[in-house]
């Protein structure tokens, strides 16, 4: 049961990180993953492996996602204004800068 909790909580925070990011509140999910990190170690039977294991999972992320996202091997869709798109064309008319 104990597992099930942690995973779904784990889960949630993932949600909240995702959902902050879509809306531009990033910091909400790292407020969120970073909260249940710590209590996490902290209420583990071994905080040593437990620490070990969050060192090498953030480790793993920066060396994966990194080199993915500065390939450009991923694309985040942008949001544009109704006046930004051709009504006839479904053309984007304007370019951010």
């Amino acid at each position: 049961m104990r597992s099930i909790c942690n995973v779904s909580a784990f889960q949630g925070a993932w949600f909240a990180r995702v959902l902050g990011g879509v809306h531009h509140v990033s910091w909400l999910g790292v407020i969120a993953v970073t909260t249940l990190v710590v209590l996490n170690a902290n209420l583990a039977m071994r905080p040593g492996e437990a620490l070990k294991l969050i060192g090498f999972a953030a480790l793993n992320g920066v060396e994966l996602v990194n080199p993915v996202a500065e390939l450009t091997m991923t694309a985040f869709a942008q949001r544009f204004d109704e006046d930004e798109i051709d009504a006839d064309s479904g053309q984007i008319v304007a370019s951010r800068v």
